[in-house]
């Protein structure tokens, strides 16, 4: 299967990326990226596509120009315009607290008469393609991503109509609480069933119920809330409130899912649930290259005053260079003579900048391997000697 079918949904806020290659990729399904076969039985497309669409001429409410990311008003109206959420007695399914994207899917929406409408019915692979993976919504970075999830969350919630169905591993949580009112084990992010999709649902005036449905127990239901009933209400979500962090620096790449993308997913750890993935698809934006550039060949002439060098100095090509500031990226014996281009220029001249030393009435400047000495003028030899040639370094 191509990346079309990594489907968005996330059941919690915490987020990382992985990169593979030069493209980021976002997976819809967070149990199924890369995505998994039809399974048995089934048959392609596993998600429903929306039925309607904006009239000839017109386009999608959040492709509006006003619109710099999309808000729960303008996901409200698309999702409305799809026309999947309620059609034809469609019940909406969510899920979180172990319920995992593929078991919610096989074991429960699907026996549905019609099929529900999970997290990525609600709008469509083609909606996500041409509407919310514009360069201007910058869906490759996650915070912005996250932000996404819950304000698509709340706009599903609003949507939906009649009786709701929430899928659980099982009906008593491991972190308390029991069926729609379980309780996340983790703490230290928001839980998008509790922070934003049932608050919604609780204050809709189309929802009939919230039944819960144990998948360990035979897809079990149990009707958790009903409006007038008395039954507890959490806060209001406020995902129209998250503040959208800015764009990042660069040029932004249209999010794209085809079949010659590379798939990268971004891990949602799922507090009180399962581990989720989005992604978003395309052309990572170009990276400075880390590999150093190549080094001329060059030895370093150690100070040696022992032979009358005294000064460092790089021999590079038969030609005598200075030796390199100290913060060269290099590293090993010839650092300083790291070059990696040679200009004429720079180039030593051996008679004019090499050490010059005086010893025995003669005056020599000292080269690599050789001294080339004068006598001095009125000078008298304390003993007879030649000069010592510099030896070969080893």
């Amino acid at each position: 299967m191509t990346p079309l079918s990594c489907l968005l949904y996330l059941l919690g806020i915490h987020v990382t990326y992985t990169l593979a290659g030069q493209c980021l990729s976002i997976c819809r399904d967070p149990d199924d990226c890369p995505p998994e076969a039809p399974q048995p039985g089934e048959t392609p497309p596993i998600w429903q596509t929306c039925p309607g669409g904006p009239a000839d001429g017109a386009q999608w409410a959040c492709q509006a120009s006003d619109i710099d990311f999309p808000t729960v008003a303008c996901l409200v109206a698309d999702m409305q315009t799809c026309g999947l959420i309620g059609a034809g007695g469609r019940s909406t399914v969510f899920y979180s607290f172990g319920a995992t994207t593929v078991e919610a899917r096989t074991k429960f929406r699907d026996t549905l008469n019609p099929k529900g409408v999970m997290f990525n019915d609600a709008l469509d692979e083609d909606y996500w393609d041409n509407v919310l993976s514009v360069p201007k919504f910058h869906m490759d970075q996650s915070a912005r991503m996250t932000i996404l999830v819950a304000r698509y969350a709340e706009a599903m919630a609003t949507v939906s109509t009649g009786e709701v169905f929430f899928v659980v591993q099982k009906y008593n949580g491991d972190g308390g609480g029991h069926g729609a009112y379980q309780l996340p084990t983790d703490t230290t992010n928001p839980n998008v069933w509790r922070a934003y999709e049932f608050p919604t649902l609780q204050r809709n005036p189309a929802v009939t119920k919230v039944t819960s449905v144990d998948l360990s127990n035979n897809q079990n239901q149990h009707v958790d809330w009903q409006p007038n009933n008395n039954d507890p209400q959490l806060p209001a979500s406020g995902a129209s409130d998250l503040v959208v962090p800015p764009p990042p620096p660069g040029c932004p790449q249209k999010v794209k899912r085809a079949a010659a993308a590379c798939v990268t997913c971004i891990t949602f750890a799922t507090p009180g649930g399962p581990t989720g993935t989005v992604s978003v698809s395309g052309t990572a934006p170009a990276t400075a290259s880390t590999t150093p550039a190549p080094t001329i060949s060059c030895t370093l002439q150690n100070e040696d005053p022992d032979q009358g060098i005294n000064t460092d100095y790089c021999v590079c090509s038969g030609s005598t260079f200075p030796v390199l500031s100290v913060g060269t990226t290099a590293t090993g014996p010839d650092a300083s003579c790291a070059y990696t281009t040679l200009n004429a220029a720079s180039t030593i001249h051996p008679t004019a900048s090499l050490p010059v030393v005086t010893r025995n009435c003669q005056v020599c400047t000292v080269a690599v391997n050789s001294e080339q000495c004068t006598p001095l003028a009125g000078c008298t030899p304390t003993s007879a000697s030649t000069p010592k040639p510099t030896p070969p370094r080893k």
